[in-house]
């Protein structure tokens, strides 16, 4: 943890949340396999801030729950994919009609 006084001050708090937010993004880039949008940043760091309020949790503690929340995350479970556009689905219709295509020649086993 940085060396930041947690006196329990807004400030401090702040300060120490702002230091988790790029470790925790830097984990859940590679967790997800695809960089974090901001709204879900904002909200594992909503909460490390929650965690770290109550008594006796120390940033370490908070900074795993941040983290339990991203490997229980479908997003890290399952490979989700993201909506394609209109050239994307053409592209990949076209690919897998060149998979499933005859080959001139070959008479089918």
């Amino acid at each position: 943890p940085p060396a930041i006084d947690r006196d329990g001050s807004d400030e401090s708090l702040a300060a120490l949340v702002e230091h988790a937010r790029p470790v925790v993004k830097r984990f859940a880039d590679a967790a997800f396999r695809r960089p974090i949008d901001d709204v879900s940043l904002e909200r594992l760091c909503e909460i490390i801030r929650a965690e770290m309020k109550q008594e006796g949790r120390s940033y370490e503690q908070a900074t795993a729950e941040a983290i339990k929340r991203i490997l229980i995350s479908p997003r890290f479970l399952f490979r989700l994919e993201l909506p394609r556009d209109k050239d994307q689905q053409t592209a990949a219709l076209t690919n897998s009609e060149g998979l499933t295509a005859r080959v001139p020649g070959l008479k089918p086993i």
